[in-house]
């Protein structure tokens, strides 16, 4: 379960009807990188938070645990597979 700092901060940041799908990548994504958004939240980085969001869930999507589509794929201008 997230911490609810990092909950209010996802609802500040994220668009609304992206809400959950960004809870649900930063729920399955380790400390460092909830630490990762967390800052650039506090430092009132907008872009960066949802940047954090589009790689996460391409390395999400990369080890199953999430499918493409929704919110998040801004990965797909960025990233190649290898």
């Amino acid at each position: 379960m997230l911490a609810q700092q990092i909950i209010k901060a996802v609802k500040y940041e994220i668009r609304e009807e992206c809400v959950e799908e960004a809870l649900k990548i930063l729920e399955l994504s380790d400390n460092k990188s909830r630490d990762e958004f967390m800052a650039y939240h506090n430092d009132d980085k907008s872009n960066i938070c949802c940047l954090i969001l589009d790689k996460l869930k391409y390395e999400l999507i990369k080890s199953g645990k999430m499918k493409e589509g929704g919110c998040f794929d801004g990965w797909k201008v960025f990233m190649v597979d290898e």
